[in-house]
């Protein structure tokens, strides 16, 4: 077992998750992306909130979180997005391929 990152965050809709993912797949930051209906409850302005979005998981190297956190504050459409990093263990293939997906 190898070392990889996977980065969440979470948009509105499947067509502003696809457009982070394919930003970040062109730049060669993330190896894939996976888009996962989710409902989110939370407090926003005072006011509680239950909403459908799509959370996003990316998959990249260690050493790229850095730049993929750059990359998605930029141009994620949420005024105040969330976004989180959680390191992880995959298996040795899975992880020769990020590398090879990744330009580092």
């Amino acid at each position: 077992m190898r070392e990889a990152l996977f980065i969440y965050t979470t948009v509105a809709t499947v067509a502003d998750a696809q457009k982070l993912a394919q930003e970040l797949l062109e730049q060669q930051l993330i190896a894939c992306a996976n888009i996962i209906p989710v409902n989110s409850c939370y407090v926003w302005e005072g006011k509680q909130a239950n909403d459908n979005e799509c959370g996003i998981v990316f998959k990249t190297l260690p050493e790229m979180g850095h730049l993929v956190e750059q990359a998605l504050a930029k141009i994620h459409p949420y005024k105040v997005p969330c976004i989180t990093a959680f390191p992880v263990r995959v298996n040795d293939k899975f992880a020769a391929w990020i590398e090879e997906s990744v330009k580092k």
